[in-house]
């Protein structure tokens, strides 16, 4: 891995390692906070991040996301030539970027996805929104995503989220069980109130952490976007991203979102990703 690669990787991903660390700490306090939390913790996470870094976990996330090869006449000319175009430019500026296949979602919906670390995704209505070189912009986007790991990240973010939610289901269950065996004839005294003030607690605390993660990883996910936007500049396509942002910025119009909605959103605004691109373009001239 290159020098700029792994500076890129660190720069963009350090919530997502912090999250994901936290998350592997509070699967463990909440499995006992033994050794044997720890052991047990260790050797899920590890299973589960081996099979999702897999070519098995990799076509799970493909099917799970729903998305095809390319298939008919129509879609192999407009797609097969345009995408081994961008990623030969890509490969050659940066030699160790993995081997990267290209796929489809059967929607109008204006969007393209990096999908763990060899799938890149385009919507049927990004196919029908865009021009060729707007679209290979977006490519370069999606590309970058994976070249500097936030599709890796994310996705032990989100197996770390997935064992802390496991573990919470447990002890929201068992709180639930103790209280079903108490005596609903006799007068709930100082044992049930100590019961009520735990699941309270239980439950503030899941949702301070789980506030936390989103907007740490929000935070993280908006910066990747900044870096993805780069990339397509660096790569030459920096004036038709903006054109294509452009576009998108159209169609989201009237999208009044709300403080938690605007504070836990994965992009950051569109106008600020325009400003951004154009800041580096006009500083070519």
């Amino acid at each position: 891995m290159e020098t700029e690669r792994v500076i890129g990787f660190l720069k963009s991903n350090y919530l997502y390692v912090i999250g994901s660390f936290m998350y592997f700490i509070l699967s463990c306090m909440m499995l006992g906070g033994r050794w044997y939390s720890f052991i047990i913790c260790l050797i899920l996470y590890a299973v589960s991040i081996g099979i999702a870094l897999s070519p098995v976990g990799e076509w799970l996330i493909r099917t799970i996301n729903h998305v095809r090869p390319i298939e008919t006449k129509e879609e192999k000319e407009q797609l097969i030539g345009l995408f081994a175009d961008v990623y030969k430019t890509a490969k050659a500026k940066h030699p160790d970027l993995p081997y990267i296949q290209l796929y489809i979602q059967d929607t109008m919906t204006v969007n393209a996805c990096a999908i763990n670390n060899h799938t890149i995704a385009v919507t049927k209505g990004a196919m029908e929104t865009f021009n060729e070189e707007e679209l290979k912009s977006i490519l370069f986007h999606e590309i970058a995503h994976i070249y500097y790991g936030h599709t890796t990240m994310s996705l032990l973010a989100t197996i770390g989220n997935g064992f802390f939610s496991i573990f919470v289901l447990v002890a929201r269950v068992l709180m639930l069980f103790l209280d079903s065996i108490s005596d609903p004839y006799q007068d709930r005294g100082f044992g049930h109130f100590l019961l009520s003030i735990c699941r309270f607690i239980l439950e503030v605390n899941i949702f301070i952490f789980m506030l936390f993660f989103n907007i740490a990883f929000a935070v993280n996910s908006r910066s990747g976007e900044y870096m993805a936007d780069e990339f397509a500049y660096e790569n030459g396509y920096g004036q038709d991203l903006v054109n294509a942002l452009y576009i998108l910025q159209k169609m989201s119009l009237g999208d009044n979102s709300n403080l938690i909605d605007q504070m836990t959103a994965s992009h950051p605004r569109i106008s600020k990703r325009i400003m951004i691109i154009e800041n580096l373009l006009d500083g070519e001239a």
